[in-house]
């Protein structure tokens, strides 16, 4: 698997399918994070990027039972870190860029209490 990825995109609704099957038809690599461990849902994801063809198909990374917890970059989005649901293991990527649907990424504001 390439840790180097042009975008990652965080659940398999309609607009993050979307979104990455137009990023890898472009010949972006693509990297998909599914947290679920539903059959159905996989099987649909991964049903839609087979019938994209050969080249998208190629282009197309599906990590399943995985969350985002960690998204840096200085002045854009550098590295993503993934961790593996179940054994809890990181697994870092360089990546340009994140979409993620409502449900697809928590981000927590913190404020430094003074």
């Amino acid at each position: 698997m390439t840790r180097t990825v042009d975008l990652v995109v965080v659940g398999g609704d309609r607009a993050g399918l979307r979104t990455a099957l137009a990023a890898a038809r472009r010949g972006e690599r693509v990297l998909v994070v599914l947290g679920s461990e539903d059959r159905t849902a996989i099987e649909r994801v991964r049903r839609s990027i087979r019938s994209a063809g050969g080249r998208v198909r190629r282009q197309v990374t599906v990590m399943t039972g995985t969350e985002v917890v960690c998204v840096d970059g200085v002045g854009g989005v550098e590295a993503v870190v993934v961790r593996r649901v179940g054994s809890a293991r990181l697994i870092a990527f360089n990546a340009r860029a994140v979409a993620a649907g409502p449900r697809g990424l928590a981000i927590a504001a913190w404020r430094n209490p003074l």
